[in-house]
């Protein structure tokens, strides 16, 4: 219990961090080092195993021809079963990494809402405006009546207007099933 207080103070003293964040975070953070372990403690057996350990002389030995980068053709490097595996797993195992990095932070609520955001301001330099809900992602209180007729007085083909009329009368009725005035759009 005094665990979770502490946690809970944690959480509270820094704006920026939610609960969904920091689970969200030890997520990666623990998928990190489950798929890294194996995959670094492999390329360290393999650094170790494929080519002797070269002697330190001085600087200028190592730094000699720094700038050469040797280039090879596929046909040798991939026919060397250890040396394909360990450069295609170095080149896709960032790309892996970004997907994994973008399935826990790129669904989140806010990343959704800037998505949204950033949508909308495009659409708008083509003429396209957005309804009253989309830039918040629900309908504000007050707009959710006007909204709702609106919707269905465009839906029904009649005003706003007579359609909150109809709807009045019919809730006003003592049968609810049978309106007293006959339908707008009928």
């Amino acid at each position: 219990m005094l665990r979770r207080a502490q946690f809970a103070q944690f959480v509270s003293s820094t704006t920026s961090l939610t609960m969904n964040r920091y689970f969200r975070l030890m997520s990666l953070a623990t998928l990190e080092f489950i798929f890294n372990l194996p995959i670094s403690t492999y390329g360290l057996y393999l650094n170790i195993t494929s080519r002797p350990i070269y002697p330190w002389k001085s600087w200028s030995d190592i730094h000699f021809d720094w700038f050469t980068i040797d280039t090879f053709p596929s046909i040798l490097w991939r026919s060397n079963p250890t040396l394909s595996v360990t450069l295609e797993l170095s080149r896709w195992s960032v790309v892996f990494c970004a997907f994994i990095f973008f399935g826990f932070f790129g669904f989140a609520d806010e990343a959704r809402k800037h998505y949204r955001l950033a949508y909308w301001a495009i659409a708008k330099r083509f003429g396209v405006t957005p309804p009253p809900f989309s830039l918040g992602g629900k309908v504000h209180p007050g707009l959710a009546p006007l909204f709702f007729l609106t919707f269905h007085a465009v839906y029904l083909r009649c005003t706003p207007s007579v359609l909150a009329n109809h709807l009045v009368a019919r809730s006003l009725s003592t049968n609810p099933y049978q309106a007293s005035s006959p339908a707008p759009w009928s």
